[in-house]
C-alpha cells in the first residue's frame, strides 16, 4: 500500500526545488529584459535585491521542505507569503515573471503541509488506541 502522506511530502519537496529553479530563471530573464536601464536607475545592488528576494524565499522554502522539524511548514508558509507579496508589490516595475516561483512555492507548502498533517494524524490514531 503506497504511503500517500509520504508522496505528498516528496511532491512538496520537488515543487520547492522547481520554485527555486523557476525563481532563478525568472530573475535572469527579468534582468535580461530590463537590460541596462535598471542598472542605470537603481544600481546593481538594487537589481540584486529586487530580483533576488524571490529566489532567497524559494531557497528558504526548499530548506523547509527538506526538514523534519515542526517549524518546517511554517517556514515554508512564511517564505511563500513573502515571495508572493514581493512579487505582487514589484509586478508593475519588473513584471509578473516572478509570480511563477511564488505560486509553485505556495503549492509546495500546501502539499507538504497536508502530507505532514496526515502523517501526524496517522501516528496519533495508531498510538491512541487502534
Amino acid at each position: 500500500m503506497p504511503d500517500r502522506a509520504g508522496q505528498q511530502v516528496r511532491a512538496g519537496v520537488v515543487l520547492a526545488w522547481a520554485s527555486l529553479a523557476a525563481a532563478v530563471v525568472a530573475a535572469v530573464a527579468t534582468a535580461l529584459l530590463l537590460g541596462g536601464t535598471a542598472l542605470e536607475d537603481g544600481g546593481a545592488v538594487t537589481v540584486l535585491v529586487l530580483l533576488g528576494l524571490p529566489a532567497l524565499c524559494c531557497a528558504a522554502g526548499v530548506l523547509g521542505a527538506r526538514r523534519r522539524s515542526r517549524w518546517a511548514v511554517p517556514l515554508m508558509a512564511a517564505a511563500a507569503l513573502v515571495c508572493l507579496a514581493w512579487t505582487l508589490l514589484t509586478a508593475l516595475g519588473v513584471g509578473f515573471l516572478p509570480l511563477v516561483p511564488a505560486v509553485l512555492l505556495v503549492a509546495a507548502t500546501v502539499l507538504s503541509g497536508a502530507g505532514r498533517l496526515e502523517r501526524r494524524m496517522d501516528a496519533r490514531s495508531r498510538t491512541s488506541g487502534r
